[in-house]
């Protein structure tokens, strides 16, 4: 497929119009990333700039190979069954990764490209009539399926990235007919290299790398991933995994996040799924010093201290339960809509001083 076209909402697009399009500038922020991108994308360079979230550290500018991107483009056709003429629709901003591949697979694959302001997904007269596929982030996920007005089959085969997907978010995705997969990945892969069924027959409990992908983890659990559409050499991660055979894994949390209290290690990620369900509002686990520990488990609730729920005490063991509950309201996110941990627990103390 010729990758200097795009189909948008239906109409061909060659290069010189896209780029008509991209030279008219937008007062919508949303609307000018993906031009921006579009024009970097038809650009002569053979690479893209990049950035990363910042979710778990300062943000990164990285360059990927626009040859890289299309490898994985097609990856994700080939794992997902898209087809030339398929709708997707982009609703996550174009500024970070996953909504850059949502517009370079449509090149690449010649899907139909349709786009709404990722704050008004909801608005259901922007929406196509129909749509074959559409990655969001657990916001988005949730938000529509506690709206009246939308069901998540509207929008076809679903990938969901940015943040990972609670237990209670899973499982509601259950009862979803149309296709549902979490997707693991980051800005240095290109997107995702790794997706994982939620509903229908073949939900799973685990994550299956996409084809040609290879992994392996050190004797901390810390994985280590080699993308051949990326690079021969090893992409080092701070991700812990369980690794099983034939690239099937299970996400245990980040090496960076986990918590040394008295000699015991806590994955903060772990704690929270056992909680999920039971802590009505937004919630994230850290740390603060211990005199005797050293660490302690803190508990952060985006919420006013009378509007939470106990925890029941069989949900946690007694080195995961938190010794402090700290109210923030609201969390520091990025725009893709992640929960900044360190920016939150930084505005929460600037709040208390």
């Amino acid at each position: 497929m010729e990758s200097s076209k795009l189909n948008i909402a239906g109409q061909i697009h060659d290069r010189e119009s896209l780029l008509r399009f991209c030279a008219e500038p937008s007062d919508q922020e949303w609307l000018q990333d993906i031009k921006n991108f579009i024009s970097q994308w038809l650009d002569d360079s053979q690479y893209v700039e990049v950035h990363t979230s910042g979710s778990t550290g300062t943000p990164k500018r990285i360059c990927l190979l626009k040859s890289s991107m299309r490898q994985s483009a097609i990856l994700t056709g080939d794992a997902l069954g898209l087809a030339h003429g398929d709708t997707a629709l982009l609703c996550i901003p174009a500024n970070y990764i996953g909504g850059k591949m949502m517009i370079v697979r449509s090149f690449v694959l010649g899907l139909e490209l349709h786009w709404v302001s990722p704050s008004e997904l909801t608005n259901k007269q922007g929406l196509p009539a129909k749509v074959n596929f559409t990655a969001m982030i657990p916001y988005q996920v949730q938000k529509i399926l506690n709206d009246e007005a939308l069901t998540l089959e509207q929008f076809g085969t679903l990938i969901i990235g940015g943040a990972p997907v609670s237990s209670d978010l899973k499982s509601e995705l259950l009862k979803v007919n149309s296709p549902v997969y979490a997707t693991y990945g980051m800005t240095e892969t290109a997107s995702h290299i790794a997706l994982q069924r939620l509903n229908g027959k073949g939900d799973t409990t685990h994550f299956k790398a996409l084809k040609d992908v290879t992994l392996r983890t050190d004797e901390n659990k810390k994985l280590s991933i080699r993308a051949p559409h990326i690079s021969t050499d090893w992409i080092e991660t701070n991700d812990l995994v369980e690794l099983g055979e034939e690239g099937k894994f299970i996400w245990l949390g980040r090496a960076d996040n986990v918590i040394n209290s008295g000699g015991v290690k806590i994955i903060p990620e772990q704690v929270e799924s056992k909680l999920s369900g039971h802590i009505e509002s937004a919630f994230f686990i850290d740390s603060s010093e211990h005199p005797a520990l050293g660490r302690q488990v803190v508990l952060f609730i985006e919420a006013e201290e009378q509007s939470t729920s106990a925890i029941p005490d069989d949900v946690l063991s007694k080195y995961e339960r938190p010794k402090q509950i700290l109210y923030l309201n609201p969390f520091v996110r990025s725009a893709n809509g992640k929960i900044l941990r360190a920016e939150s627990k930084k505005a929460y103390h600037k709040k208390t001083v």
